[in-house]
């Protein structure tokens, strides 16, 4: 079997022609003091030295920083050598500060360090645990010839060795240990190393290898919520804030928070009465979001106060009762339909009376993900 040899990346970021170049650099100038120049050095009992770099950042309190193993020198083992390393807060030059290595995983190729330093804080970078698919677009982060540049590709494969992922992004010695970003600047794995055959080939490692470091940290990493709601989860009824009466249109000022970047999107739709013969009559409420947009809640309420002179719904809105709870209305789980530019969240709705149609409504809150490239 023909052996792929792997170059680890600890120290020239081919052309990256990015669509919106601007708004990544600005994030990146926005963090900087959340990103990590390491320098590491090791003299060995017998005069030896080893000097390592790479880049690392800064996960909790502004004194944690998550790296690759091999950018250390040392091996951490006690053989009468003498180790150090040195951090420089968004820059390669200036102040330093020491780092004491907390932990270290080196078949995982995961390292903890921190600052030893208490007057060292700084705005941590957001992770967050991501299964990314096959194309989906990605951004290395790292020092590079005293600069901190980004290396933008695509998932190649999630089944690479190790479990790492495979990205064509072109990122080289000096990334390592660096941060690897999705479009919207949350963390989702640490750049790590590539085949030296093929120059669009290197690995990510997945923060979920660094679990056991960000608990250290006392960190949790974020948990992804759309996904979820994408499997089918009933649309909840607790309103919480929300008045329990209101139209789509009544609601919207209430559910919609634009300080904190959340929209709400609703629309409604009738279902006919059965006829004489009481069944099941069947129809859904799709409401429209943008293709970015991240889900963080769905509500459901129908509106079926009838006066029986004349046939139509004429009350309040209300709020619904779970699933299968109501005499003649019911609402099932929602599911999201992905479209090339929109997604759908559509919530089956069904109607049992003879007399009278009903009429439901879905209200979904949603974030619309900044986009850097």
């Amino acid at each position: 079997m023909a052996r792929v040899a792997v170059i680890l990346l600890a120290a020239t970021l081919v052309g990256v022609p990015l669509a919106s170049q601007d708004a990544l650099h600005s994030f990146i100038d926005e963090n900087r003091s959340a990103l990590v120049y390491i320098e590491s050095r090791y003299v060995a009992a017998n005069g030896a030295e080893a000097v390592e770099n790479g880049t690392g950042f800064v996960i909790s309190n502004g004194r944690y920083v998550i790296t690759c193993a091999h950018v250390l020198a040392d091996t951490g083992k006690p053989d009468g050598g003498r180790a150090e390393h040195k951090g420089y807060v968004g820059a390669t030059e200036g102040p330093s500060y020491s780092l004491e290595v907390i932990d270290r995983n080196p078949k995982l190729d995961v390292a903890l360090l921190k600052f030893r330093s208490d007057g060292i804080k700084v705005k941590p970078l957001r992770a967050v645990r991501s299964e990314p698919a096959r194309g989906d677009g990605v951004a290395a982060v790292g020092f590079i010839d005293h600069l901190l540049l980004p290396a933008k590709g695509e998932i190649s494969s999630v089944g690479g060795p190790g479990g790492n992922w495979i990205t064509s992004a072109s990122f080289n010695h000096g990334y390592s240990g660096g941060p690897v970003i999705r479009r919207d600047g949350r963390v989702v794995g640490i750049a790590r190393a590539g085949r030296a055959d093929a120059e669009r080939h290197r690995y990510i490692i997945p923060l979920s290898h660094a679990d056991a470091l960000f608990r250290m940290a006392a960190v949790s990493i974020d948990e992804e919520t759309a996904p979820a709601i994408a499997a089918g989860i009933p649309p909840r009824t607790d309103y919480g804030d929300l008045p329990p009466e209101g139209s789509c249109e009544e609601r919207q000022p209430v559910f919609e928070r634009p300080g904190e970047g959340l929209r709400w999107r609703c629309n409604k739709t009738e279902v006919q009465a059965s006829g004489e013969q009481r069944k099941w009559i069947h129809d859904h409420v799709d409401v429209e979001i943008p293709k970015n947009a991240e889900i963080r809640d769905v509500r459901y309420f129908h509106r079926s106060r009838v006066d029986f002179r004349n046939p139509q719904p004429v009350g309040p809105w209300h709020r619904n009762a779970p699933e299968g709870d109501l005499m003649w209305m019911t609402m099932g789980k929602a599911t999201v339909i992905e479209q090339p530019d929109k997604r759908i969240v559509r919530t089956p709705c069904s109607n049992q009376s003879h007399i009278f149609p009903m009429h439901c409504a879905v209200g979904v809150q949603y974030r619309e993900a900044v986009r850097l490239w």
